[in-house]
């Protein structure tokens, strides 16, 4: 199936065509050069608080506000001031569709991440796992 358009992508799919860029908030938040922790690769003003170089990397990417945020692309809880997603496009698209991400969403994300890191060395007993997960556990359902 060729879809041409960005458009035609959502309503062939059902989903934003950017969706996405917002997964790594759980497993690979990204960091800045000076360590503070902006989050996606979306985002470009405004970052999450903490600093991995002075807080440590596992503390700063799992403060209250990153904690918060993805509360909010969970659907938990609505748009807070002073979180960088609160002023997102994606994030807006996503409240406006109420099509927030689900619990296994973001675990798949994860695993297909988990996937990745092993595809280098096939021969690796852990890609054997983690494509068996995948494959047999999340992909049938995402």
């Amino acid at each position: 199936m060729v879809l041409d358009t960005r458009e035609e992508f959502e309503e062939t799919m059902g989903k934003n065509y950017m969706r996405d860029v917002c997964l790594p908030l759980w497993n690979s938040p990204r960091v800045n050069w000076d360590g503070k922790i902006m989050g996606c690769c979306w985002n470009s003003w405004g970052d999450f608080g903490g600093n991995a170089f002075h807080d440590g990397l596992v503390s700063a990417i799992n403060n209250e506000k990153i904690t918060l945020a993805r509360e909010m692309l969970l659907g938990k809880r609505g748009p807070i001031d002073g979180i960088p997603c609160t002023t997102c496009d994606m994030y807006m698209k996503i409240k406006e569709s109420r099509r927030f991400f689900t619990a296994l969403e973001v675990n798949c994300h994860s695993l297909r991440r988990f996937v990745s890191t092993f595809q280098a060395n096939r021969d690796s007993r852990w890609y054997g796992v983690a494509r068996f997960l995948y494959h047999n556990f999340f992909a049938w359902k995402s």
